[in-house]
Protein backbone atom coordinates (compact mmCIF):
# COMPACT_ATOMS: atom_id res chain seq x y z
CA UNK A 1 0.00 0.00 0.00
CA UNK A 2 1.25 3.45 -0.86
CA UNK A 3 1.71 5.96 1.93
CA UNK A 4 1.40 8.94 -0.39
CA UNK A 5 -1.20 11.42 0.77
CA UNK A 6 -1.61 9.89 4.22
CA UNK A 7 0.63 12.41 6.00
CA UNK A 8 2.48 9.52 7.66
CA UNK A 9 6.24 9.93 8.12
CA UNK A 10 8.27 6.72 8.26
CA UNK A 11 9.59 5.92 11.72
CA UNK A 12 13.34 5.45 12.26
CA UNK A 13 14.30 2.00 11.09
CA UNK A 14 11.54 1.84 8.52
CA UNK A 15 13.00 -0.46 5.89
CA UNK A 16 11.51 1.56 3.05
CA UNK A 17 13.71 4.52 4.05
CA UNK A 18 16.76 2.54 5.13
CA UNK A 19 18.14 1.73 8.52
CA UNK A 20 19.64 4.57 10.61
CA UNK A 21 23.42 4.80 10.86
CA UNK A 22 25.14 4.33 14.21
CA UNK A 23 27.16 7.49 14.70
CA UNK A 24 29.33 5.97 17.42
CA UNK A 25 30.56 3.41 14.90
CA UNK A 26 31.50 6.16 12.45
CA UNK A 27 33.39 8.10 15.13
CA UNK A 28 35.22 4.92 16.14
CA UNK A 29 36.38 4.30 12.58
CA UNK A 30 37.62 7.86 12.13
CA UNK A 31 39.46 8.13 15.48
CA UNK A 32 41.22 4.79 15.13
CA UNK A 33 42.46 5.80 11.69
CA UNK A 34 43.92 9.05 13.02
CA UNK A 35 46.04 7.21 15.67
CA UNK A 36 46.98 10.46 17.52
CA UNK A 37 49.93 8.90 19.36
CA UNK A 38 47.78 5.97 20.44
CA UNK A 39 44.97 8.07 21.88
CA UNK A 40 42.94 7.80 18.69
CA UNK A 41 43.55 4.07 18.56
CA UNK A 42 42.37 3.61 22.15
CA UNK A 43 39.29 5.77 21.67
CA UNK A 44 38.45 4.03 18.38
CA UNK A 45 38.78 0.62 20.00
CA UNK A 46 36.52 1.48 22.93
CA UNK A 47 33.89 3.23 20.82
CA UNK A 48 34.01 0.43 18.25
CA UNK A 49 33.24 -2.15 20.93
CA UNK A 50 30.38 -0.02 22.27
CA UNK A 51 28.93 0.50 18.79
CA UNK A 52 29.16 -3.19 17.90
CA UNK A 53 27.39 -4.18 21.12
CA UNK A 54 24.60 -1.66 20.51
CA UNK A 55 24.10 -2.75 16.90
CA UNK A 56 23.92 -6.41 17.88
CA UNK A 57 21.65 -5.70 20.86
CA UNK A 58 19.30 -3.79 18.56
CA UNK A 59 18.92 -6.71 16.21
CA UNK A 60 21.04 -5.01 13.53
CA UNK A 61 18.38 -2.37 12.97
CA UNK A 62 21.25 0.15 12.74
CA UNK A 63 23.88 0.28 10.05
CA UNK A 64 27.58 0.86 10.77
CA UNK A 65 28.82 -2.55 11.87
CA UNK A 66 31.66 -2.39 9.34
CA UNK A 67 32.73 0.99 10.78
CA UNK A 68 32.63 -0.40 14.30
CA UNK A 69 34.81 -3.34 13.21
CA UNK A 70 37.17 -0.87 11.51
CA UNK A 71 37.51 1.03 14.77
CA UNK A 72 38.21 -2.17 16.70
CA UNK A 73 40.75 -3.59 14.27
CA UNK A 74 42.54 -0.32 13.56
CA UNK A 75 42.60 0.47 17.28
CA UNK A 76 44.20 -2.86 18.10
CA UNK A 77 46.80 -2.41 15.37
CA UNK A 78 47.57 1.15 16.48
CA UNK A 79 48.03 0.11 20.11
CA UNK A 80 50.20 -2.84 19.08
CA UNK A 81 52.49 -0.55 17.10
CA UNK A 82 52.69 2.04 19.89
CA UNK A 83 55.85 0.64 21.58
CA UNK A 84 57.64 0.65 18.22
CA UNK A 85 56.49 4.08 17.11
CA UNK A 86 57.15 6.08 20.30
CA UNK A 87 60.99 5.89 20.03
CA UNK A 88 60.71 7.09 16.42
CA UNK A 89 58.48 9.98 17.46
CA UNK A 90 60.87 10.88 20.29
CA UNK A 91 63.88 10.82 17.95
CA UNK A 92 62.08 13.00 15.43
CA UNK A 93 61.14 15.51 18.13
CA UNK A 94 64.70 15.52 19.43
CA UNK A 95 66.13 16.27 15.98
CA UNK A 96 63.59 19.02 15.41
CA UNK A 97 64.33 20.49 18.84
CA UNK A 98 68.05 20.40 18.12
CA UNK A 99 67.58 22.25 14.86
CA UNK A 100 65.42 24.81 16.60
CA UNK A 101 68.14 25.44 19.15
CA UNK A 102 70.58 26.40 16.42
CA UNK A 103 70.91 30.05 15.51
CA UNK A 104 72.92 30.39 12.30
CA UNK A 105 75.36 27.69 13.42
CA UNK A 106 75.62 28.76 17.09
CA UNK A 107 73.55 26.85 19.64
CA UNK A 108 71.27 29.09 21.67
CA UNK A 109 72.45 27.36 24.86
CA UNK A 110 76.00 28.44 24.07
CA UNK A 111 74.81 31.99 23.47
CA UNK A 112 73.08 31.92 26.86
CA UNK A 113 76.28 30.69 28.52
CA UNK A 114 78.38 33.50 27.05
CA UNK A 115 75.68 35.97 28.08
CA UNK A 116 76.19 34.80 31.66
CA UNK A 117 79.94 35.34 31.33
CA UNK A 118 79.44 38.82 29.94
CA UNK A 119 77.06 39.61 32.81
CA UNK A 120 79.67 38.63 35.39
CA UNK A 121 82.42 40.66 33.72
CA UNK A 122 80.13 43.64 33.26
CA UNK A 123 79.29 43.59 36.96
CA UNK A 124 82.95 43.42 37.97
CA UNK A 125 84.01 46.23 35.65
CA UNK A 126 81.08 48.48 36.54
CA UNK A 127 81.59 48.18 40.28
CA UNK A 128 85.40 48.56 40.18
CA UNK A 129 86.04 50.94 37.28
CA UNK A 130 89.20 51.26 35.17
CA UNK A 131 91.56 51.10 38.16
CA UNK A 132 91.33 47.33 38.11
CA UNK A 133 89.53 44.67 40.08
CA UNK A 134 90.54 43.91 43.68
CA UNK A 135 92.23 40.56 44.07
CA UNK A 136 91.20 38.06 46.74
CA UNK A 137 93.97 35.77 48.03
CA UNK A 138 93.57 32.14 47.06
CA UNK A 139 90.25 31.06 45.64
CA UNK A 140 88.20 33.19 47.97
CA UNK A 141 84.67 32.34 48.93
CA UNK A 142 82.00 31.76 46.26
CA UNK A 143 79.56 34.62 45.85
CA UNK A 144 76.38 35.19 43.89
CA UNK A 145 76.09 37.85 41.25
CA UNK A 146 73.95 40.85 42.27
CA UNK A 147 70.69 41.08 40.31
CA UNK A 148 71.37 37.56 38.99
CA UNK A 149 71.27 35.37 42.11
CA UNK A 150 71.29 32.17 40.09
CA UNK A 151 74.87 32.87 38.94
CA UNK A 152 77.57 31.80 41.39
CA UNK A 153 81.11 33.09 40.96
CA UNK A 154 83.86 30.72 42.17
CA UNK A 155 87.65 30.75 42.30
CA UNK A 156 89.90 30.01 39.31
CA UNK A 157 90.75 26.40 40.20
CA UNK A 158 87.16 25.39 40.86
CA UNK A 159 85.56 24.08 37.68
CA UNK A 160 82.25 25.22 36.25
CA UNK A 161 79.94 22.23 35.87
CA UNK A 162 76.91 24.02 34.43
CA UNK A 163 75.78 27.49 33.30
CA UNK A 164 74.98 28.55 36.87
CA UNK A 165 78.62 28.49 38.02
CA UNK A 166 81.27 30.83 36.61
CA UNK A 167 84.94 30.22 37.35
CA UNK A 168 86.94 33.47 37.44
CA UNK A 169 90.70 34.06 37.29
CA UNK A 170 92.37 37.47 37.62
CA UNK A 171 95.53 38.31 35.72
CA UNK A 172 97.92 41.22 35.32
CA UNK A 173 97.87 41.92 39.04
CA UNK A 174 99.53 45.18 40.12
CA UNK A 175 99.24 46.71 43.59
CA UNK A 176 96.53 44.26 44.55
CA UNK A 177 94.38 44.94 41.52
CA UNK A 178 93.88 42.90 38.34
CA UNK A 179 93.96 44.31 34.81
CA UNK A 180 92.64 41.18 33.08
CA UNK A 181 89.79 38.84 33.93
CA UNK A 182 89.41 35.29 32.66
CA UNK A 183 86.00 33.73 33.17
CA UNK A 184 84.83 30.23 32.22
CA UNK A 185 81.39 28.61 32.16
CA UNK A 186 80.25 25.16 31.05
CA UNK A 187 77.42 25.19 28.52
CA UNK A 188 74.76 22.49 28.36
CA UNK A 189 76.17 21.52 24.95
CA UNK A 190 79.39 20.22 26.53
CA UNK A 191 81.44 23.27 25.59
CA UNK A 192 83.50 25.37 27.99
CA UNK A 193 83.23 29.02 27.03
CA UNK A 194 85.87 31.53 28.07
CA UNK A 195 85.81 35.28 28.13
CA UNK A 196 88.89 37.48 28.58
CA UNK A 197 88.20 41.02 29.67
CA UNK A 198 90.79 43.82 29.53
CA UNK A 199 89.78 46.24 32.27
CA UNK A 200 91.64 49.30 31.00
CA UNK A 201 90.78 48.86 27.31
CA UNK A 202 87.28 47.62 28.19
CA UNK A 203 87.41 44.95 25.50
CA UNK A 204 86.18 41.38 25.75
CA UNK A 205 87.11 38.34 23.70
CA UNK A 206 85.94 34.75 23.75
CA UNK A 207 87.30 31.27 23.17
CA UNK A 208 85.84 27.80 23.55
CA UNK A 209 86.96 24.21 24.16
CA UNK A 210 85.08 20.92 23.94
CA UNK A 211 84.97 19.34 27.39
CA UNK A 212 82.36 16.69 26.56
CA UNK A 213 84.97 14.48 24.86
CA UNK A 214 88.19 15.61 26.55
CA UNK A 215 86.75 15.65 30.04
CA UNK A 216 89.00 18.54 31.00
CA UNK A 217 87.97 21.00 33.72
CA UNK A 218 86.24 24.23 32.77
CA UNK A 219 88.15 26.70 34.93
CA UNK A 220 89.12 30.32 34.64
CA UNK A 221 92.68 29.25 35.39
CA UNK A 222 92.85 27.51 31.99
CA UNK A 223 92.15 30.79 30.21
CA UNK A 224 95.85 31.69 30.39
CA UNK A 225 96.70 28.84 28.02
CA UNK A 226 94.24 29.77 25.28
CA UNK A 227 95.42 31.54 22.14
CA UNK A 228 92.45 31.65 19.77
CA UNK A 229 90.70 34.66 21.29
CA UNK A 230 88.02 36.27 19.11
CA UNK A 231 86.03 39.50 19.61
CA UNK A 232 82.81 38.74 21.45
CA UNK A 233 80.92 40.81 18.88
CA UNK A 234 81.62 38.15 16.24
CA UNK A 235 79.84 35.53 18.31
CA UNK A 236 76.82 37.81 18.62
CA UNK A 237 76.85 38.32 14.84
CA UNK A 238 77.04 34.58 14.11
CA UNK A 239 74.23 33.80 16.53
CA UNK A 240 71.93 36.40 15.03
CA UNK A 241 71.48 38.16 18.37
Amino acid sequence: MSTLGTGRWPEPGDQRWGRPFNRTAAIAGVLSSLWLLGLGSLAGLVLGLVARRRIRAGGYRERGLSWALLGIRSGLIGLALLPLSLPLVAATWSRAHGRGAQQNGVDSRDVAATDDLARVLSTLSTENGPRGIPVSPGNGRPWFLPRSPRLQVVGPSRASADPTTVSVELGGVTAGRAATVYAAVASLTGTCWYLRYDVSARTDRYDATDISSSGGPCTGDNGHDLTNWQPLATLRTNSGS
